[in-house]
């Protein structure tokens, strides 16, 4: 997955989870409740998914089948999505990330699935423990990228002596 290129990142299921065959309605432009049936279909990681009742009405077209969402379900997605005024418990700091040059921690919280896991910057995690998680994250991950750029360096060394030797 490279974020700079890819506009999603679809993770790989894993062996005997379940999965959910997903079809996708693309929207016709950007911010648009109109939509299309998209020739896509994936598998998704059951534990990702979150089901809403969302009705579609068929609407005309000359070439594709359209379809736009009704607005009572559009009323109950928004009702469903979180408010700055709800209670957010965090209940662990799962990865550590810099982020146009700014840190900012995944936190997962309490009574919330692993759909609204959020990217939080330092000032937003407020309690003593969370902040001591949220450092320990970042040492991990500090500790992972330097492992990994000394065994970079280290195999890049040992491909030029072999190459060397091959020469003579």
């Amino acid at each position: 997955y490279d974020s700079a290129n890819d506009a999603v990142h679809y993770e790989p299921v894993r062996v005997g989870e379940s999965v959910l065959s997903v079809m996708l309605y693309e929207p016709l432009a950007p911010g648009s409740t109109t939509y299309s049936l998209s020739d896509v279909e994936l598998l998704v990681p059951a534990r990702r998914v979150r089901v809403v009742g969302v009705q579609l009405l068929a609407l005309r077209s000359n070439h594709f089948k359209r379809f736009a969402i009704e607005a009572v379900s559009l009323q109950a997605i928004r009702a469903e999505m979180p408010t700055s005024d709800d209670t957010w418990t965090v209940e662990a700091v799962v990865q550590y990330r810099t982020y146009y040059r700014q840190e900012r921690w995944l936190v997962k919280w309490v009574g919330y699935g692993e759909d609204r896991n959020t990217w939080e910057p330092l000032e937003h995690l407020t309690t003593e423990w969370v902040k001591k998680k949220a450092e320990r994250v970042k040492q991990k991950f500090l500790e992972e990228r330097l492992l990994r750029s000394v065994l970079q360096l280290l195999f890049a060394a040992t491909r030029g002596r072999v190459a060397q030797r091959s020469r003579i």
